[in-house]
């Protein structure tokens, strides 16, 4: 998306007809943001002649993976719709936290990102950054010219059989 928005603002945006799947929730920081851009960095590179001496180099763009992203779906297991997919992640986040496993770091991490002041999460520090849709072709072409599309991926079509 061009910015962030809530759940609410994200049901109202598309079309009806499309099936919302996957929220991508926010949990950067500015300074996160910036490191993920393309920019040059100073770095210190020592030479044949053992003096130190400073070069700048570019890093590129980052592209995030799955597995680097925190999202909460909105269609249960069975096929229906969270009623309200916020509540379900407040809960499994809470639960990382308090469970000791081998994603509780995760878990703390993302509870640290997203709590307000008075050191909880509400529904309202959930903002929503990018969405999972599924559906036919017409509505999926609507949102070409959408001016609240950022970027945006195709995955596959397939006819019914």
């Amino acid at each position: 998306f061009d910015r962030d928005y809530s759940v609410e603002e994200v049901k109202e945006l598309l079309p009806d007809n499309l099936t919302q799947a996957w929220y991508w929730v926010d949990t950067f920081s500015k300074e996160d943001l910036d490191e993920l851009k393309g920019h040059y960095v100073e770095i210190e590179i020592t030479g044949e002649d053992d003096k130190l001496r400073r070069e700048e180099i570019y890093r590129n763009p980052q592209v995030l993976s799955a597995n680097q992203v925190y999202g909460m779906k909105a269609i249960t297991n069975t096929g229906e719709y969270e009623e309200d997919p916020c509540v379900s992640f407040i809960s499994a986040i809470e639960s990382g936290v308090s469970n000791k496993s081998l994603y509780q770091p995760q878990f703390q991490e993302l509870y640290d990102k997203l709590s307000d002041s008075n050191g909880e999460i509400a529904r309202d520090n959930i903002r929503i950054i990018g969405v999972v849709v599924t559906g036919d072709a017409d509505p999926l072409g609507l949102l070409k010219d959408a001016d609240y599309i950022k970027a945006s991926s195709l995955g596959i079509l397939v006819n019914n059989y």
